[in-house]
């Protein structure tokens, strides 16, 4: 078989506190050729496992991603995301399937995630590796505990409607198309929290909230599971404070000259609206923390890990990752 189970990958970042790293929750292959082993892929995200697989082309990716991608009936959601990765201006498609990374500033870093929301119900996170020699840029991936108590402290961005009347199938496909929002489902609860209201038309109005987090249904694990979306992620200055303790704790934050604070490192602060002020060492269980090479390629359950990413110094190296989902 060209493809072969490594059994230790040299880690150059020991945990010294907080969230454990644990290294059995990596599988690690070596591709030799364009021949996978797609059924050991698929019997180690079953059992919560991330794979990395070494020494991959550049055009053996996509059709690798589509491979296991296929296995969990999830290929409309690979071309859907790939059709929408330039869409909002902050990606940029790089082949068939994969896409750039979020464009951060110098010292950036992007907190622990998963990729999209309750809505987009994105069920596998992959990342291919072109380059990387910077002074930083680490990827760090948290296996979320959906038992910790912390989730009714956290809340989810999201959009609800309401629509004056009864909408038709047609209003209500051009609506979710359009807003990503389900009419059907979407509606005022008695405990979200309006932070915005928009008067679509003479019909529909539509809320921005903060509401609490729902679970969503893991086709890889088959069970419903609460998940720690870019959707929760992103509107809480604390999980940004986490990442940058997390960081440092395990010697990998670059600190920029003159460093004023968190909003100098966030590479999205417009979306911060709350301090949930919960303990996030409680919403993990471990941790994998890898310097990708070229040709490495990641591939991971979205719905019980996350990605995040460290920063680094401004002119030292290179860092081309592209991401795909499905």
């Amino acid at each position: 078989m060209p493809t072969k189970i490594i059994e230790d990958r040299d880690v150059e970042f020991p945990p010294k506190k907080g969230v454990p790293e644990s290294l059995s929750s990596l599988v690690t292959l070596q591709s030799k050729g364009s021949i996978f082993d797609i059924d050991l892929i698929l019997d180690s995200l079953k059992k919560d496992k991330v794979v990395l697989i070494e020494e991959v082309k550049g055009e053996d990716v996509d059709q690798l991603m589509y491979d296991v991608a296929a296995k969990f009936g999830l290929t409309d959601t690979l071309k859907l995301q790939s059709a929408f990765a330039s869409s909002l201006g902050h990606r940029e498609n790089i082949s068939r399937y994969y896409m750039s990374v979020n464009k951060r500033n110098d010292y950036h870093i992007v907190p622990p995630h998963s990729e999209g929301s309750t809505f987009a119900d994105i069920q596998l996170a992959s990342f291919y590796c072109f380059e990387n020699d910077t002074d930083g840029g680490e990827t760090i991936l948290l296996n979320v505990d959906e038992s910790s108590h912390v989730w009714e402290s956290l809340r989810e961005f999201v959009l609800r409607g309401k629509f004056e009347g009864t909408p038709t199938a047609g209003q209500i496909s051009k609506i979710r198309a359009m807003l990503r929002l389900n009419l059907l489902e979407d509606t005022l609860q008695e405990d979200d929290k309006i932070i915005n209201e928009c008067k679509v038309d003479s019909k529909l109005t539509v809320f921005e909230v903060l509401a609490k987090p729902k679970k969503s249904y893991s086709r890889i694990l088959e069970q419903q599971r609460y998940v720690f979306w870019d959707s929760l992620s992103a509107v809480d200055h604390d999980s940004l404070k986490f990442m940058e303790e997390l960081l440092r704790h395990n010697g990998l934050f670059n600190e920029p000259p003159n460093y004023s604070g968190l909003d100098q490192i966030d590479w999205d602060p417009a979306r911060r609206l709350i301090h949930s002020g919960i303990n996030y060492e409680q919403l993990f269980k471990h941790k994998i923390t890898l310097k990708l090479k070229p040709g490495d390629f990641i591939i991971q359950n979205n719905l019980s890990w996350t990605h995040s990413v460290a920063n680094w110094s401004p002119g030292r190296g290179i860092r081309k990752v592209a991401a795909a989902f499905a």
